[in-house]
């Protein structure tokens, strides 16, 4: 078991960084989620284009985004 473990020690330690750096990720999002922040809140708000515009912001209604979308072609 020991030669095992030495043969094995980097492998491991490898391992067991990446696992911990995933586990702190899932943790920092469900806190986020917690806190009422969504996943996309480093989008800046643009929501035009997203495909979760009516659940992303809660300001923000598919009804506002789509009044976004068509004055925004009005203006191009």
């Amino acid at each position: 078991m020991l030669e095992w473990l030495a043969g094995n020690i980097g492998t491991i330690v490898v391992a067991a960084v990446v696992l911990a750096v995933a586990g702190a990720v899932v943790a920092s999002m469900v806190a986020d989620r917690k806190k009422g922040k969504s996943a996309c809140s480093s989008c800046g708000g643009g929501c035009a284009g997203c495909p979760m515009c009516g659940t992303c912001h809660s300001g923000k209604t598919a009804n506002n985004v789509k009044s976004v979308k068509n004055a925004k072609s009005v203006k191009s």
